[in-house]
């Protein structure tokens, strides 16, 4: 018991302990700090992108009408599929007409430079042909729109409002400032040098948060889409929402192999085909040519390229593109279903090894916290050097001074322990406030969005987090306190006291 008491007491009124608490202390609010804010990064990045594109798609070989019509029964009929939405995706340039919002030079691709005035942009972006009702089912395409109702989409006359709608990022049409309701044109490359023009009426603007998608893509009707990329019909992927439950990482491989047989079934009952709709050498008919001499799959901004489709139990195979797929070829594979995080693997495998990388710097400074813990118990223990002399004299065993001094470091490290989760707490819970008045005071932006690509900066104060943090804090302090313990625990008492 008078272990206990000790440690207490020389925790409380030493004032070198407090060296030992700020370093455990300051060590578990880095690692809080800064592991929490990747860590909600990367989450909150993970369920924005699984906004944008759905849980999951399916890509490849949806050219042909008739089996596409196949694939999309069989997903409805799958009860791990909630709903199922088509695209279209290509590449265009938009023009579009507004005012300058600053004053300067030019930017690159526009003309007109002073404020106010009047200037015409020319920006590439990813064009998404969708049904928004259809849209609004698989991914949170509702939640995006800012100045205009997925309803006011559906129910849009084109011989009205003066032509098709259009939807742009929030930041695309910002910088010239854009007014809804202006006409914009896409450009679509049709031959070396020339474009075909389709004019748009912008309906309004979304925001997904994510900076790439909001600054280069637009959406469009799907017929519209199809008109462009003169492919009546056609389709580049299917969007999934998947059910409530169901991951989407366990629901791909059972979607994977439902697809490949069906797609064999499809071969073996229908005429030599590509996979892509394309007739036997020789003959004519539709998809013969993709317009914009490019794979009909569209990726979207900052996405990496997509594993490419394969055959069931075989490596994986080149993707074919329409004008190079020719009669009775038999390609790859079916159809390919990806989930959203492997469409964009590179992004959060970046994300997940900077976020190791960051929590391995900061173990290290553990193991400085040990060393300051170290090098005050070795102090403590010569300085109490009378008092270990006088419990061993009075009866007091090894094991009681040893505790006395284990106590005294674990004590140490529980306190810079408790200081250093609350601190990490409250920051974390005050990331925002605390980005605004740095930003405020010395005009540095530590999180810029166009970096970050999120408009508020995410974290997470996750259970598994803080008991590890809290378990290395504690060992570290242990182990840094054992020698001196022991040291301690060795006096004789009578040696000790003949020079105090």
């Amino acid at each position: 018991m008078y272990a206990l008491a000790l440690a207490l007491r020389y925790l409380t009124r030493r004032r070198i302990t407090f060296l030992g608490v700020t370093a455990v202390a300051l060590g578990v609010f880095a690692f809080i700090v800064v592991v929490g804010v990747m860590e909600g990064f990367r989450q909150e990045l993970r369920r924005r992108l699984r906004g944008a594109l759905g849980d999951a798609v399916v890509i490849g070989g949806l050219q042909d009408a008739a089996f596409r019509e196949q694939v999309l029964n069989l997903l409805q009929r799958d009860p791990r599929v909630k709903a199922v939405a088509p695209r279209l995706e290509g590449v265009g340039i938009l023009r579009m007409r507004g005012r300058s919002t600053s004053p300067g030079p030019a930017a690159r691709g526009t003309e007109g430079s002073q404020a106010g005035s009047e200037m015409t942009a020319f920006k590439l972006v990813t064009v998404a042909g969708v049904v928004p009702e259809e849209e609004a089912g698989v991914t949170d395409f509702p939640r995006y729109l800012l100045d205009i109702t997925v309803g006011e989409l559906a129910a849009w006359d084109e011989g009205k409002k003066g032509g098709p709608w259009l939807l742009a990022g929030e930041e695309l049409v910002a910088r010239p400032k854009v007014a809804v309701g202006a006409e914009v044109r896409l450009l679509v490359p049709r031959g070396i040098g020339e474009y075909d023009s389709f004019p748009f009426r912008l309906a309004g603007t979304f925001r997904t948060g994510i900076h790439e998608y909001d600054s280069q893509f637009v959406y469009v009707p799907l017929a519209s889409a199809q008109k462009m990329r003169k492919a009546a019909g056609a389709v580049s992927r299917l969007v999934l929402r998947l059910a409530e439950g169901v991951s989407p990482d366990a629901a791909t491989e059972p979607l994977q192999r439902a697809l490949a047989g069906l797609a064999a079934r499809f071969e073996r009952s229908s005429p030599p085909r590509s996979w892509l709709g394309q007739p036997p050498a020789g003959a004519e008919g539709p998809g013969d040519s993709v317009p914009l001499g490019t794979s009909t799959e569209a990726k979207p901004p900052g996405a990496p390229a997509a594993p490419l489709p394969r055959a069931p139990g075989g490596p994986p195979g080149p993707e074919s593109t329409g004008p190079e797929s020719t009669g009775g070829e038999r390609l790859p594979g079916p159809p390919w279903v990806l989930t959203s995080d492997e469409m964009n693997y590179n992004l959060l495998a970046a994300v997940r090894l900077e976020a190791r990388m960051a929590s391995l710097v900061l173990l290290f400074y553990f193991l400085v916290a040990g060393v300051a813990v170290f090098a005050i118990m070795t102090m403590v223990v010569v300085e109490k050097t009378r008092d270990m002399g006088v419990i061993r004299a009075v009866g007091g065993s090894v094991r009681g001074v040893l505790g006395t001094f284990l106590l005294y470091g674990l004590a140490t490290g529980a306190a810079g322990v408790c200081i250093g989760v609350v601190a990490g707490r409250l920051t974390l819970s005050h990331l925002d406030w605390l980005r605004h008045q740095i930003s405020l005071w010395t005009g540095w932006e530590p999180f810029p969005k166009e970096l970050y690509m999120l408009d508020t900066l995410p974290w997470t104060f996750e259970p598994r987090l803080v008991l590890s943090v809290v378990a290395v804090a504690l060992v570290t302090v242990l182990l840094s306190s054992l020698y001196p313990a022991w040291r301690g625990a060795r006096l004789q008492p009578v040696e000790t006291l003949r020079y105090e």
